[in-house]
């Protein structure tokens, strides 16, 4: 009987790997913290970059007359890399709305996380801008 509770006491005491669990703990937090860190920022960049491609269009079709299919095309060609295959997001989809002096461009595309913590689809990420046509060429 005395044989036994020497052994429980001397485990009891024993801290041999101790270490190893509190990393495993913290470890765990400390990866999950890190992706969803580069989830932000890649989410930020891609907005970013939506939204610079919307700019683009705008600007140019200031420059020069431009139909709603080439100013789609324009935003699209900003994302090469964005196909049917890609995993972690989807091309944009463009939607046009046109009155005489103006257009409205609204594109929008779907962010998918690597760390789904808040959602598991994705991030719907959208953008909203009305800029004026480009006047008639003058002859």
């Amino acid at each position: 009987m005395r044989c036994l509770a020497n052994r429980i006491l001397r485990l009891c005491r024993c801290d041999h790997g101790s270490t190893a669990v509190e990393f495993a703990l913290i470890g765990m937090l400390l990866i999950a913290g890190s992706l969803i860190v580069i989830d932000l920022g890649r989410g930020f960049w891609i907005y970013n970059r939506l939204s610079d491609a919307i700019e683009r269009a705008a600007r140019d079709s200031l420059l020069r007359p431009m139909t709603d299919g080439q100013i789609t095309l324009d935003i699209e060609k900003q994302f090469p890399e964005l196909g049917s295959g890609t995993p972690l997001a989807e091309r944009p989809k463009v939607e046009i709305t046109s009155d005489p002096d103006f257009r409205t461009v609204k594109a929008s595309l779907l962010f998918k996380t690597v760390v789904p913590v808040f959602v598991a689809d994705g991030l719907n990420l959208s953008l909203k801008r009305r800029f004026p046509k480009a006047p008639p060429p003058s002859s």
